[in-house]
């Protein structure tokens, strides 16, 4: 069989930890794929197009933005694991007014759901704070300008744990994303004019997904061991204490977009999109873009 790329773009327990745990206990030979993960985070939509992706906030961006019709087939989670921490002076976001504030860019998918919880928390992230678009990586630059004044505070993903950084590095945890906002974040996506749902490729990917989740859902031993190897610098007890709030807590094991989930959050995306590009984004209908298909097929 010909092999198919499975592309993260983004880094951290939040987009690496079911396809290491698939990968790791051989799920994807055991549906006969050939599946290779690749680093996709600076590929330009035309060549994320070839390959299944991860991450679901992206592809969902680009279908409303570009009309590309990327199609989830698998949610791992709506919790989207992304933080606002800030120096130790702060202790609630609405202190942030007039505030030096990194954020991914606005079209990144968690520089708009970071958008959409400032509004939800009663600040206009384009009048209210001093917006200063980064790009994540590791997040160790955000973490350098924070503890050094540059910043006073900073989205920070899964590569390191919020109590981590409040411990280790003097900073503050000020809210988490996925308490704030829920949307499909991560799990299956393809572009069915390039890789159609039918392909043995595809089902088999999404079949070992879901095995991932059901084996790291069901063993938390197993889950937290990979999130301890996805957290830099994490010792066991940081990585089960991270599992267990944040990964085992806010998984899912059917990998189903909820329905309600769906509803109140395409319109909060669409509008967000409208205020930064000035023109009317207009969302599908939701059960075009969350399929349920070949998760709906799957048994244990």
């Amino acid at each position: 069989m010909r092999e198919l790329d499975f592309a993260y773009v983004g880094l951290g327990v939040h987009e690496e930890v079911v396809y290491s745990v698939a990968a790791e206990l051989g799920y994807y030979a055991d549906e006969g794929v050939n599946v290779a993960i690749r680093d996709g985070v600076r590929w330009d939509d035309e060549r994320l197009r070839q390959a299944a992706v991860v991450g679901l906030g992206r592809t969902l961006l680009i279908r409303l933005l570009a009309g590309t019709p990327w199609t989830m087939l698998c949610v791992n989670t709506e919790r989207p694991l992304f933080w606002f921490m800030a120096r130790r002076e702060f202790g609630d976001v609405s202190e942030l007014r007039g505030r030096r504030v990194a954020m991914h860019p606005r079209l990144v998918a968690p520089g708009t759901f970071a958008r959409i919880v400032l509004r939800g928390r009663g600040l206009d992230p384009d009048a209210d704070i001093e917006a200063v678009e980064m790009f994540p990586g590791d997040y160790g630059e955000h973490v350098r300008m924070l503890k050094s004044g540059e910043l006073d505070a900073a989205v920070i993903g899964s590569t390191r744990s919020p109590q981590q950084l409040e411990a280790e590095e003097g900073l503050r945890l000020l809210l988490f994303f996925g308490d704030e906002l829920q949307i499909p974040t991560t799990g299956v996506a393809v572009d069915p004019t390039v890789l159609a749902l039918d392909d043995p490729r595809v089902e088999g990917l999404v079949r070992a997904n879901l095995r991932a989740l059901a084996a790291m859902l069901d063993d938390p031993a197993l889950g937290a061991q990979h999130v301890g190897r996805l957290l830099a610098g994490a010792d066991e007890a940081t990585a089960r204490a991270f599992y267990d709030r944040y990964v085992g807590s806010r998984f899912k094991a059917d990998g189903q977009a909820d329905a309600e989930v769906v509803s109140s959050a395409l319109p909060l995306v669409a509008e967000e999109l409208r205020i930064i590009t000035g023109r009317v984004v207009e969302a599908p209908p939701a059960d075009e873009i969350y399929r349920s298909d070949l998760t709906a097929a799957w048994t244990p």
